[in-house]
């Protein structure tokens, strides 16, 4: 039971969406270039907006229109300064800065409104700014006498003096020139006067006398009527009386005169907005589309004093399906030859196309290349691999002509790769192109030296080591070598047999000290980087010791 009403539930809600869709499309505004009338005239005259294409222009059959766009000079301001959809009116909370529409003005002479698909007019969103309401500022007030105010507004300064003296105003004018005076801003109120009762003694006891604090007359709540005698409420625009009277008095019972009437005019009646659609214009449309006819809405009398608005807004267009939807010639692709080219280089071509187009648009003999395919080798294979080849052609492009096909190109430009291998074999290769496989590489026999030479015995007297190393295909004497080796210097001191003494001693203790002289003698001379010895060969020195008298003689 409870899942059958949840079901009668959701088809309700169902129906309700359904009804509402309907509704909401079949009552949405018509007239719009997205949603025109119907078509009520197709044997209209259509004018086919340009494509942008001179030659697609001129091979239609209907007549070209060119797109305008819309262009003026002068723009006039359209509503009130806003911000987020708010108007702002100076009071609290809608004031600051906002954006103000300003549009082309339609009724300028250099106004034009775009036709035949041309870009639509469009708005300018300035800066504008709303003063917030900010309230007067200043405490100064300028204090006047005190004042009778007569019956026809004249003020009599009481003075003290007979006839000047008794109850009276006193007024203050706030000082608009002192230095804490701030004006309004915006809306904001001020108040620039003040007053209050004041009284004057008289030399002598005086009647009191009418004043009227507040200047001026005020009007009577029951407003404009047909006379003093008919208070009939007056309607607009008529003219009739209306009763005044003062709305404050010092001392009314001496008042002579609190009522008057007086000469009025009630406000202006509503004068309601008046305007007219022109004529529909020409029927136009862009290629493959359905045509459009427009109109425009003039207002000729604006709304006042609370008239009816117009139906449609000033300049507010209608748009209107017309005619019938001319295919403009459409050429697809480029030019495709009939079959094949003659030897003379001409041929049959045709374009494929949609839309209404002449024979001469998309049928022509023209200029083809015609191609032998007699190829035929000129000259020899290239660096590249590529063997230049030509054949018979006329009206073709320039390098139809020839063309380049692979071919086996040696250069016989053998460069060694990496080193001689052990066993007396050199890598070569050579620059090749489009080569079967291994065109480009051999082996040559050269001179492997291995480099790992080895003492032959050991370095001789003359400072030369005799080496050898690993050779393969290499001419004799490759294997051997001589370098200079290391010898150290060797040398000794030798007695010559030469002796000397010498008395060293005083009278108490007599010594002596004895002295053999010595030669150096090297038996080796230093080779190559070996050290040399730490003395000349022949050089002689003298070495001894202190000895007893007794063995003083050499």
């Amino acid at each position: 039971m409870s899942s059958g009403i949840i079901a009668l539930g959701f088809f309700m809600i169902f129906a309700v969406m359904v009804v509402a869709l309907f509704y909401m499309t079949t009552n949405a505004k018509k007239g719009t270039k997205e949603k025109p009338f119907k078509n009520d005239d197709p044997d209209a005259k259509v004018f086919v907006a340009s494509s942008g294409s001179r030659s697609a222009d001129e091979n239609t059959n209907a007549p070209v229109v060119q797109p305008r766009d819309c262009s003026g000079t002068e723009y006039i301001k359209k509503g009130q300064c806003t911000r987020d959809g708010k108007v702002l009116d100076g009071t609290t909370g809608a004031c600051g800065d906002g954006k103000v529409e300003w549009i082309l003005d339609p009724g300028h002479e250099n106004f034009k409104f775009p036709i035949a698909g041309g870009k639509a007019c469009e708005s300018q969103f300035r800066d504008c700014n709303v003063p917030c309401p900010k309230p007067c500022e200043g405490d100064t007030w300028k204090k006047g006498p005190c004042v009778r105010t007569e019956e026809d507004g004249s003020e009599t300064v009481l003075d003290g003096t007979v006839g000047k003296c008794g109850d009276g105003t006193m007024r203050a004018i706030l000082n608009q020139d002192a230095d804490d005076f701030k004006p309004a801003v915006g809306s904001g109120e001020c108040t620039f006067s003040r007053s209050g009762a004041c009284f004057v003694e008289c030399p002598v006891p005086e009647e009191p006398k009418c004043s009227y604090p507040v200047l001026g007359w005020q009007n009577n709540s029951m407003g404009c009527v047909v006379s003093r005698n008919d208070h009939t409420k007056l309607g607009c625009g008529k003219t009739g009386e209306i009763q005044q009277y003062k709305a404050s008095t010092l001392n009314t019972e001496k008042c002579e005169q609190l009522t008057r009437w007086v000469a009025c005019t009630t406000d202006p009646c509503p004068v309601n907005c008046e305007g007219s659609w022109s004529d529909y214009g020409p029927c136009i449309g862009e290629c493959d589309t359905q045509p459009q006819k427009q109109r425009t809405y003039t207002v000729t009398t604006t709304a006042k004093h609370g008239g009816d608005a117009c139906p449609h807004a000033d300049k507010e267009v209608e748009y209107k399906n017309c005619g019938r939807i001319v295919g403009c010639c459409k050429p697809f692709g480029d030019w495709q030859l009939k079959g094949s080219c003659g030897t003379n280089g001409k041929g049959d071509y045709y374009k494929v196309h949609t839309g209404e187009c002449k024979d001469s648009v998309v049928n022509k003999e023209d200029d083809c290349c015609y191609q032998g395919y007699d190829w035929a080798n000129v000259g020899g294979c290239s660096v590249e691999g590529k063997q230049l080849q030509k054949q018979t052609t006329k009206n073709c492009p320039a390098g139809t002509e020839s063309r380049d096909v692979d071919c086996c190109y040696q250069g016989g430009d053998w460069v060694n790769v990496g080193g001689c291998s052990s066993s007396g074999k050199q890598k070569q290769t050579q620059t090749t192109k489009n080569c079967p496989a291994g065109t480009e590489s051999r082996d040559v026999n050269c001179c492997y030296q291995g480099g790992d030479w080895a003492n032959a015995g050991g370095c001789s007297i003359e400072g030369k080591q005799n080496q050898t190393q690993t050779t393969k295909n290499c001419p004799a004497g490759t294997d051997s070598r001589q370098l200079d080796c290391q010898l150290d210097c060797v040398g000794a001191w030798t007695k010559t047999g030469n002796c000397r003494s010498k008395s060293t001693s005083s009278i108490r203790k007599p010594r002596y000290k004895k002295e053999y002289e010595y030669r150096y003698t090297v038996t080796r001379p230093k080779h190559g980087k070996g050290k040399a010895c730490p003395t000349n060969a022949g050089e002689t020195k003298w070495e001894g010791s202190i000895v007893p008298y007794e063995r003083r003689t050499c």
